[in-house]
């Protein structure tokens, strides 16, 4: 629980941490496009 609020107090890690969960969505919808074709 303390590391969750300290990712959100530092704004560096908080900001890496939206980019790694961004690039994780962006993958899985590349990846249902390619299934569904």
């Amino acid at each position: 629980m303390m590391e969750i609020r300290k990712m959100l107090v530092d704004p560096r890690v908080r900001f890496q941490s939206i980019m790694k969960s961004k690039s994780l969505v962006n993958f899985a919808y590349e990846e249902t496009i390619r299934i569904t074709r």
